[in-house]
């Protein structure tokens, strides 16, 4: 099987606060299918399936973890439009990389 790269085509910075954020999908026009997100400042939840999380439901992610959907093989186009991020405690910073 032939090797496959990804090429990153975006960047953004959001700040998580007490009101559930989708992501700003970076750039215009391209649409990315997958992303690598760091965490930064505090834990944050996560949910793709439509409702928003809370401070206490969705999948938590630690201050300096990682949100990782960049597998070659797989399209995380559908995550990364509709997943939702809120804090658990005090603001969050994500980082995150689009790519192609």
């Amino acid at each position: 099987m032939p090797e496959l790269s990804l090429n990153q085509i975006g960047f953004q910075q959001l700040t998580v606060s007490n009101v559930a954020v989708s992501l700003t999908i970076a750039p215009v026009g391209a649409t990315p299918r997958h992303a690598l997100i760091y965490v930064g400042g505090d834990a944050v939840r996560w949910r793709a399936d439509g409702v928003a999380p809370t401070a206490t439901i969705g999948i938590q992610v630690p201050a300096n973890g990682y949100i990782d959907f960049t597998e070659p093989m797989t399209d995380f186009w559908g995550m990364i439009k509709n997943i939702q991020f809120i804090r658990v405690t005090t603001d969050a910073t994500l980082n995150i990389a689009y790519m192609t």
